[in-house]
């Protein structure tokens, strides 16, 4: 029987591990288009991904592969053992997977193939380096990809001195007064890891300001961008 393996936390994967040769051909037609919602945890990517869908006919959220527990129904994850995840990485289904927090978290090109026979406006909540790799798995695709960095505050406002401990100090509020049963550990844990994510934010083409209450500014923030009207 397989067990947890000796991996580091973070990203696992890399898309040299990817074998572009095997990928189904609907991968490659190139008609679709891919957004990509990274951000530290807390900030409302949730929110925005969930306006996005129900304000855009065509558009579909990659549902993501992981071995946490999930408490309630969750469109955005489909629950797997460790087991059957650990063959997946064997098999090469994933475009890229991490270890984070309580689990294992990825996306597989069958979570990606599904959705695009749904939809051809792709949406995908993922963490940070998640996030690069799929972007340079699609431009390498040739697909139009919209990579977002979503923050609690304006560009502005965390460039400047002290930006970035004004941003974790509102991630800490929107945090605590979320309906969730997240364990302190796990509270904490997000808070540490916000640091560094916001530190990168210049690594993605688009930033978007989610401020508090302003989520549908966001999302159609995020629709001029891609433009609604495609």
């Amino acid at each position: 029987m397989i067990t947890e393996r000796n991996y580091p936390w973070g990203q696992n994967s890399g898309i040299e591990n990817i074998d572009f040769n095997k990928l189904p051909e609907l991968l490659y037609q190139g008609d679709y288009q891919v957004i990509l919602i990274v951000g530290p945890n807390g900030v409302g990517k949730g929110t925005i991904v969930e306006g996005l869908v129900d304000r855009n006919e065509g558009m579909v959220q990659v549902s993501r592969t992981t071995t946490k527990s999930i408490q309630i129904i969750n469109s955005q994850y489909h629950q797997v053992t460790e087991h059957f995840f650990f063959d997946a990485i064997n098999r090469g289904d994933f475009i890229e997977w991490s270890k984070y927090g309580q689990g294992y978290y990825g996306t597989t090109i069958h979570d990606i193939t599904q959705s695009l026979e749904k939809g051809k406006r792709l949406i995908i909540d993922v963490d940070l380096d998640g996030g690069l790799i799929l972007r340079e798995f699609f431009k390498k695709l040739g697909v139009e990809v919209y990579d977002c960095f979503v923050s609690p505050i304006g560009y502005e406002g965390l460039k400047r001195d002290g930006g970035i401990k004004n941003a974790l100090i509102e991630l800490q509020r929107r945090l605590a007064v979320r309906d969730r049963e997240d364990s302190m550990e796990e509270f904490e844990g997000r808070l540490r890891n916000a640091r560094p994510t916001l530190l990168r934010a210049g690594e993605f083409s688009y930033y978007i300001a989610n401020l508090s209450n302003q989520a549908e500014e966001s999302v159609k923030a995020i629709e001029k961008l891609i433009g609604k009207g495609r």
